[in-house]
């Protein structure tokens, strides 16, 4: 266990803004007065790293509700961006995003992962180790100026999560590393794991790392993190593809 902990931890967390390198296809678009946004899709090797991001350009914080990006919901003072890497396939799809108060509707193209279930790189339900070439791991970062208890709540955040084989059993790891404002980050893939195993919690530097071993198989899913000031206010909520214990 401490031989896979330290391998592990050796890993370098990449920070939000060189997550995604220079984009080979970016898109953006504005309201005058109000908001712009932008999208794009890098290469990374022979996989592929999206980010999108929303300015605020009212004096006011707004609300800002982007799914097809990941920002389920967020209190943006200035500026929002989230970047996840990696993946097999992606593509530019038109949607929309809501902005401010009265949920205005305005049409965005956002970068975001495509499924092609007859040409995935690794099976669905194979985990290789961790560092194999097609381990299944994501990598989230989250940065801007967010709003909360009348004050700007400034993040900086890395987040990064994998599942594998480990001799007999699977592993699972969970990374947070956070460089701005003291914000109280919940996990709820992480909170779920840790009810149900014990974590090897290893400090990382501005973060943790939490590993656990078991013998119950992992699955893709849904997670969501939750940003939150000390008083318990969220200021952003954030969802993007994870890992966790397969349903039975």
């Amino acid at each position: 266990m401490q031989a896979l902990v330290l391998m592990i931890a050796m890993g370098v967390t990449a920070r939000a803004a060189d997550l995604c390198p220079a984009a080979k296809d970016a898109l953006s678009g504005s309201v005058p007065s109000l908001m712009s946004w932008s999208s794009q899709a890098s290469a990374v090797g022979k996989r592929h790293c999206v980010s999108s991001g929303v300015r605020n350009l009212t004096e006011a914080a707004a609300l800002v509700q982007w799914p097809d990006a990941g920002i389920a919901m967020a209190a943006v003072r200035d500026r929002v961006d989230m970047a996840v890497c990696c993946f097999s396939h992606e593509s530019a799809q038109s949607g929309t995003l809501q902005f401010g108060a009265n949920a205005r509707e305005v049409k965005v193209t956002t970068h975001r992962e495509l499924m092609k279930p007859d040409a995935l790189d690794v099976d669905e339900h194979e985990y290789p180790d961790r560092i194999e070439d097609d381990a299944r791991h994501r990598t989230i970062s989250i940065r801007g100026t967010l709003w909360a208890d009348g004050a700007p709540l400034v993040v900086d955040i890395a987040l990064e999560c994998s599942a594998s084989r480990f001799a007999d059993q699977f592993a699972y790891e969970f990374r947070v590393v956070t460089r701005g404002d003291d914000a109280v980050i919940e996990w709820d893939l992480l909170r779920q794991l840790e009810a149900r195993a014990s974590a090897n919690v290893q400090p990382v530097q501005h973060g943790n790392t939490w590993v656990f071993l078991s013998r119950e198989r992992p699955a893709e899913a849904l997670a969501t993190v939750e940003l939150r000031t000390k008083k318990g206010t969220v200021a952003g909520r954030f969802q993007f593809d994870g890992f966790g214990v397969a349903k039975r």
